[in-house]
């Protein structure tokens, strides 16, 4: 999910439109027991504010608020993990608005395998 979907600039609380967008998702994934890791990303860019000190705890606190989120919506909280990749991850280069854009993002991975195996996302 990008982050034009979900947050605004260095924002960690998602927009109030992608809530129709969240609630869908936690309707298909609370009727299955799987694993669900939400992961969050940013682009190279530094962080501006106090709030975030880098980009891994900005991708951080995107994740605990989709799970959060989830949560909320009926999802089992011992389903779910968030983790923050900041920047070390991107999908698209940085040097562009538009890979940096890409680059800000959450994904949701849910797990295909046994729910009490341990290693189910490698």
């Amino acid at each position: 999910l990008n982050d034009s979907l979900l947050f605004g600039p260095g924002m960690a609380e998602p927009h109030y439109d992608a809530f129709p967008t969240l609630d869908r998702i936690a309707r298909i994934i609370s009727g299955y027991d799987n694993d669900i890791r939400i992961e969050g990303y940013t682009d190279n860019l530094p962080v501006k504010g106090a709030r975030f000190p880098s980009n891994w705890e900005l991708s951080a606190a995107r994740a605990a608020s989709v799970v959060r989120f989830m949560v909320n919506e009926g999802v089992a909280p011992d389903r779910l993990s968030a983790v923050g990749f900041g920047e070390s991850r991107p999908v698209a280069r940085n040097d562009t608005e538009v890979g940096r854009r890409k680059n800000r993002r959450v994904a949701i991975l849910v797990s295909a395998t046994d729910p009490s195996a341990t290693s189910s996302f490698r």
